[in-house]
């Protein structure tokens, strides 16, 4: 109990991992189908060429997100990114 109580600890102030957006999976090699759909949705006109350059952050093809603690953080920060350059002219 004491060791459950502690971990929870850590992560009560943890960002959120889901948002409203919609689906955002970047895992595996393949697409997502919902997460393609959600990338359109959000105005992006080439959502495979969207999850294929975030695919190759995540898997560490620049050294800035080899480390794990890069990578968590990117998955933190992905959404609220990615929702961020929807509101561009031309995401």
């Amino acid at each position: 109990n004491a060791v459950a109580a502690r971990y929870q600890e850590l992560f009560e102030e943890a960002a959120p991992l889901s948002t409203e957006l919609g689906n955002l999976v970047f895992t595996g090699g393949e697409d997502d189908p919902g997460t393609l759909e959600t990338l359109s949705q959000l105005g992006f006109r080439q959502p495979a060429n969207v999850t294929e350059t975030v695919r190759a952050w995540h898997f560490g093809r620049y050294q800035a997100t080899r480390s794990t603690t890069a990578r968590e953080r990117l998955t933190e920060f992905t959404p609220a990114l990615l929702a961020a350059l929807a509101e561009t002219p031309d995401p």
